[in-house]
């Protein structure tokens, strides 16, 4: 999993303006972002996927 912002559980995509939004930090962001010290995963489920996909 990719450490960016598009991948964070405070990641927020508004449809209805142009920027997406970092609910930690209440600025616009972008997916492909470089992630920050609050980043998290959105979910757990999916870094238990992908840990059995590398083994």
């Amino acid at each position: 999993m990719q450490m960016v912002c598009g991948t964070c559980r405070q990641f927020i995509r508004n449809k209805q303006s142009q920027s997406d939004l970092c609910s930690a930090w209440d600025n616009p962001t972008t997916m492909k972002r470089q992630a920050c010290q609050f980043w998290m995963p959105k979910s757990s489920f999916s870094l238990v996927k992908n840990e059995e996909k590398q083994s």
